[in-house]
C-alpha cells in the first residue's frame, strides 16, 4: 500500500537540525536577558551543576508532546523505587549523554550522574524490576541492513551496562521521525511502540508509518518485529503521528494518531499472547480496531486539528485523551481545540466522547494536548496559564471535580 508524501517542508533530518539551532538561539537569548540563569554542561556530573535540557524549549516551542500536527520522543522521564525519585532525561543542552539525577521526597537533589550515550538519536526509556532500559536511533540513509537503527540497551539498577538488542535496517532511514515512542511490559517481554520513517517506495517518497517491537528482556533479543507496509489489520498505521502502548493480559493495545491509513486516532488490539515471544496476528485472526476520533480532510494531509495525550486501561474500558477542534469540513483551518476524554467499551467496542471544556472558535485557546497519567487523573493547561485536573471513574464517565491550579 504506497502511502501519500507527508506535505512537510522539511526531512525529518533536516528539522531535527533547525530545531536544535533555534533552541540555541533561545538559549543564548535567555542568556542575554537573564544573565543569572549559567549553563553548565560538564564531563563530570557534580551535585551543584545546573543543566538545560531540550525538553523545557520543545515542549514549549518544538511541538513534542503539546504539538500541533506529529509528536516527537518523551525526553523526560520521572520514576519512584520506594525510597526516592530518579529523573531520567536526554538531550541535555552540550552535554553528550543522558542526565540522571536522584532527589529525596522533598525534592532536594541528591546525587548526579551521566550515562553515556549509545546511538546518536533518543528514543525513550523504561524502568523494570530487573534493570533500566534506554532505547537509541541512528539514521540510515543508505537504506543499508547493516546499519543497527534501533538499539536497546539494558541496564542493573546501579546504571551499570549489562547487554543491547539491535534492530538492522529493517526497512527504516530514520528511527521515531515525527512522532514519539512508548514502552509496557509483561514478564519478561519489552513492549516498544514508536515510528520511523521508511525506505523509499517505488513513488520515490520515504513515507512514515508506525514500528512495533517486542524485546525478550533475558535473553535481550528482539524476537518479533512490524516495519514493513500493510495495513489496519495487522497493526499497521501511516502516518502515525503519535503511538501508546499498554499490554492487558499478555495482550498489546496500542493507540495510533494516524492522518491517511486511517484518518483517525485509531485504538488497536492485538490477539496474539506476547508470552509466546511473538505479536504479529497470523491469519485468518486479525487485530481488532476502533476508530476514536476521525478526521476529515484529504488522505495523507498532516494537519488534522487534534493530539493525543493518553492511554489508559479500566476494567470496563479502554481511556483515550486528548484535544481537539470540531472535526467538520473546516477542520484542518479550525484553532480551537478542545480537550475531551474517550471511552471504548472492552465488551461492544462502543465509543463515548465526553469533552472536558467548551471553548468557542477564537475564543480562547486550550493547550494543545492534555496528558493522562493515570486511570484516575487528567491533566491539562488552558490559556490562562491554569492547570486543570479532574478525576476519572472506571467507565470512563467524567462528571466529578475539577481542580484548577495556577502556574
Amino acid at each position: 500500500m504506497l502511502q501519500k508524501k507527508m506535505e512537510r517542508k522539511e526531512s525529518g533530518k533536516k528539522r531535527s537540525r533547525v530545531a536544535k539551532l533555534l533552541a540555541s538561539l533561545t538559549l543564548a537569548a535567555l542568556c542575554l536577558v537573564y544573565p543569572c540563569m549559567k549553563l553548565q554542561a560538564e564531563a563530570v556530573a557534580t551535585l551543584n551543576s545546573e543543566y538545560w535540557g531540550w525538553n523545557m524549549f520543545i515542549s514549549a516551542y518544538f511541538e513534542g508532546q503539546r504539538y500541533a500536527n506529529w509528536a516527537s520522543p518523551v525526553l523526560s522521564y520521572l520514576t519512584y523505587d520506594g525510597t526516592q525519585l530518579m529523573s531520567v532525561q536526554a538531550g541535555i543542552y552540550d552535554l553528550e549523554g543522558i542526565l540522571v539525577e536522584y532527589y529525596n521526597l522533598k525534592f532536594e537533589r541528591q546525587s548526579v550522574r551521566i550515562i553515556p550515550e549509545e546511538l546518536p538519536l533518543f528514543g525513550g526509556f523504561y524502568a523494570m524490576d530487573d534493570g533500566y532500559y534506554l532505547v537509541t536511533g541512528q539514521e540510515n540513509p543508505s537504506e543499508s541492513e547493516d546499519v543497527e537503527v534501533i538499539r536497546v540497551t539494558k541496564y542493573d539498577k546501579d546504571w551499570n551496562r549489562i547487554d543491547s538488542a539491535g534492530l538492522y535496517g529493517h526497512n527504516t532511514v530514520v528511527p521515531f521521525d515525527a512522532g514519539s515512542l512508548r514502552m509496557d511490559s509483561a514478564g519478561k517481554y519489552l513492549v516498544i511502540r514508536t515510528c520511523h520513517e521508511m525506505y523509499r517506495s517505488s513513488d520515490g517518497y520515504n513515507h512514515q508509518a508506525n514500528v512495533t517491537l517486542l524485546v525478550d528482556t533475558e535473553r535481550m533479543e528482539i524476537t518479533d518485529t512490524q516495519t514493513g507496509i500493510s495495513n489496519n489489520t495487522t497493526g499497521y498505521v501511516s502516518h502515525s503521528f503519535n503511538q501508546f502502548v499498554k499490554v492487558e493480559d499478555n495482550h498489546i493495545v496500542a493507540l495510533d494518531h494516524g492522518d491517511a491509513y486511517p484518518r483517525s486516532i485509531l485504538l488497536t488490539e492485538y490477539p496474539t499472547d506476547i508470552s509466546t515471544g511473538k505479536f504479529n496476528v497470523a491469519w485468518p485472526q486479525t487485530c481488532v480496531s476502533t476508530n476514536v476520533i476521525s478526521f476529515p480532510g484529504a488522505v495523507g494531509y498532516n494537519v488534522t486539528g487534534a493530539a493525543v495525550g493518553g492511554l489508559e486501561i479500566s476494567d470496563s474500558s479502554y481511556l483515550v485523551v486528548g484535544t481537539s477542534v470540531v472535526q467538520d469540513d473546516q477542520n484542518t483551518v479550525r484553532r480551537t481545540r478542545n480537550a475531551f476524554l474517550a471511552a471504548v467499551r472492552k465488551d461492544t467496542h462502543e465509543v463515548t466522547v465526553k469533552w472536558l471544556t467548551n471553548v468557542s472558535e477564537y475564543k480562547s485557546m486550550v493547550a494543545t494536548t492534555n496528558e493522562m497519567e493515570s486511570k484516575e487523573g487528567i491533566l491539562w493547561e488552558t490559556d490562562t496559564q491554569t492547570v486543570r485536573y479532574k478525576t476519572v471513574p472506571a467507565d470512563g464517565d467524567n462528571q466529578l471535580r475539577v481542580y484548577a491550579v495556577n502556574k
